[in-house]
């Protein structure tokens, strides 16, 4: 199987300075940290558990053999914060679904459904698809409850590259059917917080996944004849 990405994301894009993510799997604490919040290398900073570079969640979901890549990003001039990430499968396809089963068990609602393009050098935009989202958060009085949130996604094989998830499921069979060719396929996101009376965070998305693509893709000339 091969994969159309690297297997890292990149630790500065233009204005973005991003750190890893490491998560505790001790049930009574349950923390997560950027690494530069770790007081001692591999361990909790509450509990003194061994720290893990996904949550306890999605290691008992996920097949064995995916690779999960998570960073905080930070821009240095805006002050503005966003997450991005990658699941990449292995051989089971279990690895990836559609994003919208997992966000809904976490509580968050989708409130709309969207597609919106970034522009890449050299070739046709990139579809992205996007999730609005709100999610209640307890203990605040009603007005100052709710987190507004995006999630844009798209997915990418070797040579095949979709913002939908059916799409990606029919590549998937057309090419192992008639291809011969076992897609290790990355699922990458982007997320971060949103204004409710606008979509300026457009700008946010476009402009990150600009920067970010072609760090991350290996080969971006295949998809620039297609």
């Amino acid at each position: 199987m091969q994969a159309g990405i690297f297997d890292k994301l990149p630790d500065t894009l233009g204005d973005w300075e991003g750190v890893d993510i490491a998560f505790c799997h001790n049930k009574s604490c349950m923390r997560s940290y950027t690494v530069n919040e770790i007081l001692e290398e591999g361990q909790c900073n509450n509990c003194r558990k061994e720290l893990f570079t996904m949550s306890l969640g999605e290691k008992q979901q996920l097949p064995v053999d995916t690779t999960l890549l998570k960073k905080r990003y930070a821009n240095k001039v805006t002050g503005e914060n966003l997450h991005g990430s990658v699941v990449l499968s292995g051989q089971d396809r279990s690895s990836i679904h559609r994003p919208e089963v997992c966000l809904q068990g976490q509580n968050n609602d989708v409130k709309k459904e969207l597609f919106i393009e970034v522009p890449l050098e050299g070739r046709q935009p990139l579809e992205v698809k996007i999730l609005e989202l709100e999610k209640p958060i307890p203990g605040l009085p009603k007005g100052e409850n709710i987190s507004y949130q995006y999630y844009a996604y798209w997915f990418v094989g070797k040579d095949r590259e979709t913002a939908k998830h059916s799409e990606r499921m029919f590549w998937m069979g057309f090419d192992r059917f008639f291809r011969n060719v076992s897609h290790r396929w990355a699922y990458i996101s982007v997320s971060g917080v949103r204004d409710a009376s606008n979509e300026d965070y457009h700008t946010q998305v476009q402009g990150f996944i600009k920067d970010l693509y072609p760090r991350l893709v290996i080969d971006p000339e295949v998809f620039a004849k297609q």
